[in-house]
């Protein structure tokens, strides 16, 4: 019997084996638990013993299209069998219970989508309260619940009926990378849809943004899919983020030496105030 469960995989400058959850998920593709597809934006193509074996499929990409590609890929290419697909980070470390615990979900009209508690270090990072602006200080879901009401998740680790997925067309490319976790659940709330809260706990490896250090191409990368996000989608909260652009334009004044950045979330300012 072919599994019912796929799990997209994108990797960046990394290989497979490199990745935390590389035991767990061979575990589970040699015990016929779930279609395993790994999505590799790298620039150079990569092998590994895990690709020969049956319900794995390795594509490679070396455009980098992001995340939004990656995650379509999947859901165009999985068996037909397959009902559920999770989405997962190569820095994100599952364990060997999670499958089981997917597995166990039954979809029906109403509840579409099921997200882990993710943490980073001692830090709780996912699921979060959506329902205000969401910035640096947030209201994590440190229970089991489920629930119509809005929240946001990280992408690493969420898992969707697949049905759902198509029938919104799959994840929007407007967001290739930034954001499209944001865009995903907030359209799961426009539809009136519902999100289950696993009573499950994984750990990721966030790459915090530090704009000390920050790569002034990926800040851009960010500003512009918040900007379209807020603009196009996210409108009732685009008078806080005019004010949280303004608060970190003064943050990053003070303390960051790369004039470079805080004139980017100046100029970011000023396009939002004439929307």
């Amino acid at each position: 019997m072919s599994p019912e469960v796929a799990v997209v995989i994108v990797l960046y400058h990394q290989k497979i084996d490199q990745s935390p959850s590389y035991d767990c998920l061979q575990t589970a593709v040699q015990a016929g638990k779930i279609e395993l597809i790994i999505f590799d934006n790298s620039p150079v193509a990569h092998d590994d013993l895990l690709y020969s074996e049956k319900n794995v499929q390795y594509h490679h990409d070396p455009s980098n299209p992001g995340l939004a590609v990656a995650y379509n890929y999947a859901i165009d290419h999985v068996s037909d069998e397959v009902q559920t697909l999770v989405t997962l980070d190569q820095d994100t470390e599952i364990d060997a219970t999670y499958f089981e615990t997917v597995a166990q979900i039954s979809w029906n009209k109403e509840q579409v989508a099921a997200v882990p508690m993710v943490f980073s270090g001692p830090r709780q990072i996912s699921p979060v309260w959506a329902d205000q602006y969401i910035n640096r200080h947030f209201e994590v879901i440190e229970e089991p619940v489920t629930t119509p009401r809005r929240i946001m998740a990280i992408n690493s680790g969420a898992v969707f009926s697949l049905t759902f997925l198509r029938e919104i067309n799959g994840y929007n490319t407007e967001f290739p990378l930034d954001f499209l976790d944001h865009w995903l659940f907030w359209q799961i709330k426009q539809l009136n849809k519902q999100i289950v809260v696993l009573n499950t706990r994984m750990n990721h490896d966030l790459s915090v943004l530090d704009y000390k250090k920050v790569n002034v191409t990926r800040y851009q990368s960010i500003l512009t899919a918040e900007s379209r996000f807020y603009q196009k989608y996210d409108q009732q909260h685009l008078a806080q983020h005019r004010k949280q652009l303004v608060l970190r334009m003064a943050k990053q004044f003070l303390t960051v030496k790369n004039r470079q950045i805080w004139r980017m979330t100046l100029r970011s300012f000023v396009e939002n105030w004439k929307v």
